[in-house]
C-alpha cells in the first residue's frame, strides 16, 4: 500500500498524451524512485463494465509496492463527449469525491492544468468529431454560453475537499507561468522524483486539432455523404499521419476570444488561492 496518492485528472487537451508516455517510457526509474505508476493503457484495461474507478484504484492502491501512487488519467473528470451537449465535466465532483473515498486518510496530490477555453473549446471539438460523428463546429459551440464561460465556476467544489488534499492548478499556457515543461515538473515535484534520474521530455508533439481547411473538407464531405463519413476521414488523417492546410482553425470571434481569455486569466488569479492549500 502506498502512503501517498497523486492523481493528475486533466483537462483534456492539455498534452495529457504526450506526458502519459513520458512517465510510462519512465516507468521502471520511477519505480526505482519510489513511485508507482499506472499507464493509461493499464488504467483502461480495468474498466470492465461495473467496475467504477473507485474499485479500480483500490485495486491498484493494494498491489502498490512503492510508497508514492501516480496515476495520470485526464477521463477521470468527464469526456469529450459531455460538451457536445453543453456540459462541462458534470460529474467531477463526484468522480473525485468516489475516488477520495478510497485514498481515506493518506495524503493526495490532485493535479489540474486548466487552458484558455478559447482554444480548449477547439480543441475538444476536434477531439469530439475524430471519435464520434461529425457535428458542425458552430452546433457543438452554441451548445455553450461563452459570455459566462468559467473554469472557477466549473471546479468551484476543488475548495470542500478534505484537508488531507492538495490542489495543483496549474495554466496550460507558458504566457501565463504554465507550460508542459512545469506541468512535468510539477508533477514530479509531488511524487518526490528527482527530475535528472528521468530521461528527458521530448520537444515534439503531433498536432491533434485540424486546420481550417480540413474542417472545411469534413463539412463537405458530410453535406455529399454523411457524418460517419466525415469523422472517418478525420481519423483516417490521424491514422497515416496526414495534415493539410495551414490555416490556424478559429471558429470563435477575435471579440469573443479577447473575453473569454481575460476572464481565463481573472479565473486564474482567483483560483490561485485554492492551489497547495
Amino acid at each position: 500500500m502506498p502512503s501517498r496518492v497523486l492523481l493528475h485528472i486533466g483537462l483534456h487537451k492539455t498534452a495529457t498524451t504526450s506526458i502519459q508516455d513520458y512517465l510510462q517510457a519512465n516507468q521502471a526509474a520511477l519505480a526505482a524512485a519510489g513511485v508507482g505508476y499506472v499507464g493509461r493503457k493499464q488504467w483502461r484495461a480495468g474498466a470492465a463494465p461495473g467496475k467504477h474507478s473507485g474499485q479500480r484504484l483500490k485495486g491498484w492502491m493494494a498491489s502498490c509496492k512503492e510508497p508514492v501512487l501516480m496515476l495520470s488519467e485526464e477521463n477521470l473528470i468527464g469526456v469529450p463527449r459531455d460538451f457536445s451537449v453543453g456540459r462541462v465535466y458534470p460529474r467531477a465532483r463526484k468522480r473525485i469525491r468516489s475516488l477520495l473515498g478510497v485514498t481515506g486518510e493518506l495524503p493526495v496530490d490532485l493535479v489540474l492544468v486548466l487552458r484558455n477555453p478559447a482554444r480548449f473549446l477547439v480543441s475538444i471539438y476536434c477531439e469530439y468529431v475524430r471519435n464520434n460523428h461529425y457535428v458542425p463546429v458552430e452546433s457543438f459551440l452554441g451548445q455553450h454560453d461563452l459570455r459566462e464561460f468559467s473554469w472557477r465556476q466549473v471546479f468551484d467544489w476543488l475548495t470542500d475537499l478534505p484537508e488531507q488534499v492538495r490542489v495543483h492548478l496549474i495554466p496550460f499556457e507558458p504566457e501565463f507561468g504554465g507550460g508542459v515543461d512545469r506541468i512535468v515538473g510539477q508533477l514530479l515535484d509531488c511524487a518526490g522524483v528527482d527530475r535528472s534520474s528521468l530521461s528527458a521530455f521530448p520537444g515534439q508533439k503531433s498536432r491533434s486539432s485540424y486546420s481550417a481547411e480540413e474542417i472545411a473538407a469534413a463539412a463537405e464531405l458530410a453535406r455529399r455523404a454523411d457524418a460517419e463519413t466525415a469523422s472517418a476521414f478525420l481519423r483516417m488523417l490521424d491514422q497515416q499521419g496526414r495534415r493539410f492546410g495551414d490555416t490556424t482553425f478559429t471558429p470563435i470571434s477575435s471579440r469573443r476570444v479577447a473575453q473569454l481569455t481575460e476572464r481565463y486569466h481573472r479565473d486564474l488569479l482567483d483560483m490561485g488561492a485554492w492551489a497547495g492549500r
